[in-house]
């Protein structure tokens, strides 16, 4: 079992406030093992490149980690994306845990 998980975001070019780009705050529910909407993490977008790729990364608490190598059915994954009044989508995508 990896200690991150990481997913790779997509910044739009166009933005309409170029002083606040958003954020990503990653959220962890694995109900059979008590974790009810544990928060993993927060990135700020602010600072990174705009129309590439950049993964983001959240280093995984030991209860999760355990829990997600017993093979649980129920885990999720939340994703709450701040960017404000985006001009065009922001992609997200390769969501996994890695070392």
């Amino acid at each position: 079992m990896g200690n991150k998980l990481s997913v790779d975001v997509r910044l739009p070019t166009q933005q309409q406030n170029p002083f606040w780009l958003g954020d990503l705050q990653v959220f962890i529910t694995i109900p059979s093992a008590g974790i009810n909407n544990l928060w993993i993490g927060q990135r700020l977008f602010q600072g990174q490149p705009l129309g590439t790729f950049r993964t983001q990364d959240f280093t995984l608490p030991a209860a999760v980690k355990t829990a997600l190598a017993s093979s649980r059915q129920d885990a999720q994954i939340t994703l709450a994306l701040n960017t404000g009044n985006c001009l065009a989508p922001v992609l997200i995508d390769n969501v996994r845990v890695r070392n």
